[in-house]
């Protein structure tokens, strides 16, 4: 029998960002209304090799089909076009998406191809919510695919940034509805059920160049796609000018680079009105007892301790000298280059399955509203971390074998501490007083519900970042974590210092 066959053909059209998308009426427009008919189970029949001569007796048996389309990531967990596999193993996960594995943003792109196909190639990108939030029925919501549209957008901009670097060799843990747990996947892996022939599959190896797939991104036009170094260094600049210092928000004053520790320990005096916590002096919170100076440990960039070259002594803080105590208590954290910056990030860790459902930690510098349906659209949220969760752990090798699992994210807070703090510098002299006062967490459900999560430990990482001559982007040295921030407080760290 033969197979619906995804191909890219034509010249490459590109996928526009969303807000210049709807500056097109009538394409903005065709794109509702072509998501309307293809909701109602309707498709254009030149695009099956076995149309049905009446459009609307199509069912939900179609293989172009929302509801066929939709399940191929997860629910029902039915074969889809006969791309068959391996029997299920007890708890294996059950639809094609291949989560938690190399061929993740591979696997996505010819399923969008596929959508668009449906679409009548209309292209966009932009993130959504909605049934998003479960990876069971996720590809339900249409926004899943505008989502997609825009990972694959990012899939691109770091291939180019990135030449010759592709799929590695790795291990599907969960499985999938073709792939037995911890099966091993490459670049030539199947990504089933996407068929490019009638006898064979897309593989990630067959996925490199979207120009030959039939689309391409707006931050490649014009460019020689054969040039590797140039396409680098454009895609580079783009990259700067859409998320880098001339993007909205993005800039740092320049009284925001390292200082010499004279002029820190000056501005420690002069800012300490501004950032002194409650019940303390000279911004210090007032605390006779001695601390460790592995309280500002460096760290690896997924945050162990590192033990090399690090050294351990008690000091005595005593109110009368708490600006040049507080500077003692920094002693072992790095002070970047003069003219470099330090890069502030909270640091998020829990298990991922502990509320059995997908949830956010979000993180505010300042007051957090009172009620919870303004959190998330509340000025000073600077950032979250998500926990994507599948709500049919029966299906979800991981949900069932891996309760335990701990996942980590990072919120940087370089912006939002310029943007509310009123201080004029990133040193850890001076933000440490800071964020111990002005940094607050809150875990929130996706119905809108606040939550616990026992398991929540949120720490403060900072990081010096130079930028070499000749470099496109920062290079970064080797981060210090900062646990007495948010130590003694429900999901802080769990020890006030860093044991070194």
């Amino acid at each position: 029998m033969s197979h619906f066959v995804i191909t890219g053909s034509g010249t490459p059209a590109n996928r526009l960002e969303i807000n210049d998308l709807i500056k097109d009426d009538k394409s903005f427009s065709l794109y509702i209304q072509a998501l309307g008919m293809f909701q109602q189970l309707f498709a254009c029949s030149f695009l099956i090799e076995k149309p049905s001569a009446d459009m609307s007796s199509r069912t939900q048996d179609d293989v172009a089909s929302f509801f066929q389309v939709g399940g191929i990531h997860g629910l029902p967990f039915i074969p889809w076009d006969d791309a068959t596999g391996n029997s299920l193993a007890p708890n294996q996960w059950g639809g094609y998406c291949t989560h938690g594995s190399v061929l993740f943003p591979t696997w996505h792109r010819p399923y969008v191809m596929l959508y668009e196909a449906i679409h009548d190639g209309i292209h966009v990108d932009v993130g959504g919510n909605g049934q998003m939030s479960d990876p069971s029925v996720a590809a339900f919501d249409p926004i899943f695919f505008l989502h997609h549209a825009n990972v694959d957008r990012m899939v691109s901009l770091w291939s180019a940034l990135h030449p010759g670097v592709w799929v590695t060799s790795s291990d599907q843990d969960d499985g999938t509805f073709t792939i037995p747990p911890d099966g091993p996947v490459d670049v030539s892996t199947p990504l089933t059920p996407f068929w490019n022939a009638q006898t064979t599959f897309w593989a990630s190896a067959g996925v490199t160049d979207t120009s030959k797939l039939g689309y391409t991104y707006p931050e490649f036009n014009g460019l020689d796609t054969t040039n590797t170094t140039a396409v680098q260094q454009a895609i580079a600049q783009a990259v700067n000018r859409l998320y880098g210092s001339g993007s909205r928000r993005a800039s740092v004053p320049r009284q925001f680079l390292a200082m010499p520790a004279a002029a820190v320990k000056e501005g420690v005096k002069a800012t300490a009105a501004t950032v002194a916590p409650s019940g303390s002096k000279e911004g210090v919170k007032e605390d006779t007892a001695t601390h460790n100076i592995g309280n500002s440990a460096p760290v690896t960039a997924a945050g162990a301790s590192l033990p090399s070259g690090a050294t351990t002594r008690s000091i005595g803080v005593s109110s009368a000298s708490q600006p040049e105590a507080l500077l003692a208590v920094h002693h072992n954290t790095p002070a970047p280059p003069e003219g470099n910056i330090w890069d502030w990030s909270a640091r998020i860790e829990f298990k991922k399955y502990e509320l059995g459902s997908s949830f956010t930690v979000l993180i505010f510098l300042g007051q957090v509203p009172e009620n919870p349906e303004d959190w998330r659209i509340a000025p000073n949220c600077v950032g979250a971390h998500h926990a994507f969760v599948n709500r049919v752990p029966d299906q979800c090798a991981n949900c069932q074998n891996q309760l335990n699992i701990v996942t980590e994210g990072f919120v940087h807070l370089n912006e939002g501490i310029a943007e509310f703090s009123g201080l004029e510098s990133f040193e850890p002299a001076v933000i440490h007083p800071y964020l111990e006062k002005e940094m607050h967490w809150r875990v929130q459900k996706t119905d809108g519900s606040p939550a616990q999560l026992e398991s929540l430990e949120v720490t403060v990482i900072a990081t010096p970042l130079s930028l070499p001559p000749g470099s496109a982007f920062p290079v970064a040295g080797e981060p210090t974590r900062h646990p007495r921030i948010t130590h003694g407080r429900p999901g802080g760290a769990r020890q006030r210092c860093v044991n070194v």
